[in-house]
């Protein structure tokens, strides 16, 4: 029996989609509920420095679990052919997070 090779590859890149997927949903679970403390929440959406400070410290502990649960599954994802740089998206990510819940919360 011969796998082509297309066919392969197809599954593997659905495969490590799926994997992100998970890594990164697992990801905001642990820093929404679990990494993000009560003051952070309770003053990321006061007026001024001091809540400006919260959701800072929140979107860059945010950013740092999903970061490190994306890299667990890159270290064994195959990497045939991809030369992403995940680091523009995350960074992406941060300032939108920061603008949307400083908007979401003020």
């Amino acid at each position: 029996m011969h796998t082509d090779p297309s066919m392969l590859s197809a599954a593997l890149r659905g495969a490590t989609f799926a994997a992100s997927f998970a890594a990164l949903f697992v990801g905001h679970q642990l820093a929404d509920h679990w990494v993000q403390t009560d003051g952070q929440a309770a003053a990321k959406g006061q007026p001024g420095w001091r809540g400006r400070w919260a959701c800072t410290r929140h979107v860059l502990t945010y950013t740092a679990v999903r970061t490190g649960s994306r890299a667990f599954v890159r270290m064994g994802a195959p990497r045939e052919g991809h030369d992403d740089q995940p680091h523009l998206g995350t960074g992406a990510y941060a300032l939108d997070l920061l603008c949307t819940t400083r908007r979401a919360v003020a």
